[in-house]
């Protein structure tokens, strides 16, 4: 149920607009290949806290790559 309530209740706004300002970091593919990921129940906090993790090593002024070879 949380995940529904994240996607269309209005309190969770704040969460919807952090994840597509984190999405539009990425590359245009691999920005909707994670979000049509994103909201599988298996794939949901390990992909919130992969994009958590950049935006605070951003934050501290690191530069960060997704899928960096």
């Amino acid at each position: 149920m949380l995940f529904y309530e994240l996607a269309v209740l209005e309190g969770f706004e704040p969460w919807r607009i952090w994840l597509d300002e984190q999405l539009d970091l990425l590359p245009d593919v691999t920005a909707a290949d994670f979000a049509a990921n994103l909201w599988r129940d298996q794939n949901f906090w390990p992909n919130i806290i992969e994009l958590a993790a950049g935006d605070a090593l951003r934050r501290k002024g690191l530069t960060v790559e997704f899928d960096q070879r």
